[in-house]
């Protein structure tokens, strides 16, 4: 089922963002020294608020979004 995305789902969003960017964009979270408590601050800040997502959950347990 895709939904809208709520608050409840931050942890396991920003891990599967935080994820993707490593292995879209190694050289550049390996040169900035980026880490999970400063994507979670970025994406709190800044992806959320301006971005209208959606998250996927099969089984009710989210697996993408």
């Amino acid at each position: 089922m895709i939904r809208p995305y709520h608050e409840a789902d931050f942890e396991i969003v920003v891990f599967f963002w935080f994820e993707a960017i490593k292995v879209a964009e190694p050289e550049i979270v390996k040169r900035m020294g980026y880490e999970i408590n400063g994507a979670r601050e970025y994406f709190k800040n800044v992806i959320a608020p301006e971005n209208k997502m959606w998250v996927y959950e099969l089984n009710e347990k989210t697996v993408g979004f």
